[in-house]
């Protein structure tokens, strides 16, 4: 706030400068106070701000770490389902596989015992020689 006002010495007593000078400090205290509150208040927006600031990355960190996690759920049930499906689609032909070949009796060539399983082996298992027989088994007929 400029005051420009221009008086001549000659006509102004000290009492008159004074009261101009009063005038002006009370003009210029009052000025400050207002500028004081605004930057008090803008502070206060700054520091509030901030902190949402903060909050707002905390949560996006938050959320984006849980996506991942959903995510990698997802990757990890696609990848356990496609084991399923090979699971069953070797199960699948191995029961096929070991279906009789002729209808009415079982031949030879099908019969498998329990200790001959294997997971690893499932589509490859080949059934046992006379020979491969120990003392102790049974054969089948």
């Amino acid at each position: 706030m400029k005051h420009n006002v221009v008086i001549p010495e000659s006509t102004i007593s000290s009492n008159t400068l004074w009261l101009l000078f009063s005038q002006f400090v009370e003009q210029t205290q009052k000025e400050f106070e207002r500028l004081h509150e605004s930057i008090s208040r803008l502070q206060e927006v700054y520091t509030l701000q901030t902190k949402t600031i903060h909050t707002l990355q905390e949560d996006y960190t938050d959320t984006k770490r849980r996506l991942n996690q959903v995510l990698e759920g997802q990757n990890q049930c696609k990848r356990d389902g496609e084991y399923l499906d090979q699971d069953i689609d070797k199960s699948f032909n191995y029961c096929q596989k070991m279906k009789p070949q002729t209808q009415g009796h079982v031949s030879e060539n099908t019969q498998y015992h329990q200790e001959d399983i294997k997971p690893d082996d499932l589509l490859e298992k080949k059934p046992r020689s006379q020979s491969q027989y120990q003392d102790g088994d049974k054969m089948n007929y």
